[in-house]
């Protein structure tokens, strides 16, 4: 192998931006230039894409740190939606038949709150696509603000390179 193969993060384009080929009410396509490590140099690349209502990120390692606090605030229990306060009120006591009538109706019922908790919610997704760079991504709100991000990932390292990533508002409804 020549140093060159063995170059660890893929490089970009001469034009590394990514454009917006097409708008729709509730999709957007994507173009990019391809990385001149899968051609010239051989090297497997995939593209990921990020897809979010904030901001662009620099890097993938970024865009992971962001999923995972996302996912650790989700598991975290919600007062109010795992547990009420009042499921304290009683601790280590033993409470009459009176008390345990009047906390019976604050209690939120399982069956309430466990459909918002099957999926969360989270405004941020990371789509890898392989070798392909052109992407529609699908789904998205009439006349909402997204932030388009490509990543490409050299498969052999798992190192990435960032695109300089866009931004477009999907079309309002009629």
């Amino acid at each position: 192998t020549t140093p060159e193969s063995d170059q660890p993060y893929p490089e970009l384009p001469y034009d590394p931006r990514v454009d917006v080929t097409s708008l729709g009410h509730t999709t957007v396509s994507l173009a990019w230039k391809p990385s001149p490590t899968a051609s010239a140099l051989k090297q497997p690349i995939q593209y990921c894409v990020v897809i979010n209502k904030e901001h662009n990120f620099k890097s993938l390692c970024a865009v992971e740190t962001k999923q995972s606090a996302e996912d650790i605030f989700m598991k975290a229990p919600k007062p109010g939606l795992d547990f009420s306060p009042f499921d304290f009120a009683h601790f280590g006591f033993s409470s009459n038949s009176n008390s345990g009538k009047e906390r019976s109706f604050l209690k939120p019922t399982p069956k309430l709150y466990s459909k918002p908790f099957s999926k969360p919610k989270v405004d941020l997704e990371k789509i890898c696509i392989g070798n392909k760079n052109i992407f529609t991504v699908s789904e998205l709100k009439p006349g909402t603000e997204y932030y388009f991000d490509i990543f490409a990932v050299n498969v052999n390292t798992n190192m990435s390179t960032a695109y300089v990533g866009t931004f477009a508002r999907t079309k309002e409804e009629a």
